[in-house]
């Protein structure tokens, strides 16, 4: 049996989040400082054998560092949600979005930036994304935001803020159909597509989305 990951990754939170009658179980972890060599190292041992290759082809520290707290949170949250500690068989999709081989209706997403880690769980399709808040220009703003999200920002108090949202959204509702980003980003509008769950850290300079089947499209 896999040894229970909370003993080694610490200070995450959890949420439990009600979207359109189903509950989405978010999990996040923000202290990566905290993570010590030691610690990479034990949950690098969790990892399976492809995971692992994946990490060392990381020439970037922080990028091989996300990737070994991305599935340890993963297993976490599969843990402390399900209680299963079973090593976990993946199969892609035609998009090359995972899902369980051994538990198709355990539904997950995850999702890592510069600032953290996020991993939600749902018994329904779900997309989650957290990104360190975006610099806000005219032309990146154009490159995927509709024409209607455009006019947004001629009132908008924190430009930087409303584009990382908007960003967010969309990306979230992407992975959530495991499609990945197939459609002219600006000929959707995010907030006509349906409800999101949203948290703005703006201490910790993130901002993450959450978006569940449920949401129309």
């Amino acid at each position: 049996m896999m040894k229970k990951v909370a003993t080694i990754l610490k200070d995450y939170s959890t949420e439990k989040i009600h979207m359109n009658g189903k509950v989405v179980n978010l999990f996040t972890h923000t202290a990566l400082e905290q993570v010590s060599d030691e610690m990479l190292a034990m949950m690098y041992e969790i990892m399976p054998i492809e995971r692992q290759l994946k990490a060392k082809r990381y020439r970037n520290k922080i990028d091989k560092k996300l990737c070994i707290i991305s599935y340890a949170l993963f297993v976490l949250a599969m843990q402390e949600t399900f209680d299963i500690y079973d090593s976990y068989e993946f199969t892609l999709n035609e998009h090359n979005k995972p899902f369980l081989k051994l538990f198709p209706e355990i539904h997950f997403n995850i999702s890592h930036c510069r600032a953290g880690v996020s991993c939600v769980i749902a018994d329904e399709t779900v997309g989650v994304d957290i990104q360190d808040i975006i610099k806000y220009n005219e032309k990146l703003a154009a490159a995927f935001c509709s024409p209607k999200e455009l006019k947004v920002f001629h009132n908008a108090i924190d430009k930087d803020l409303t584009l990382t949202k908007i960003w967010t959204m969309k990306e979230s509702y992407f992975k959530m159909l495991g499609t990945g980003l197939v459609e002219p980003l600006t000929a959707l509008t995010a907030y006509e597509v349906g409800d999101f769950y949203q948290k703005i850290n703006l201490r910790e300079n993130y901002v993450l989305t959450v978006a569940i089947k449920t949401i129309r499209g």
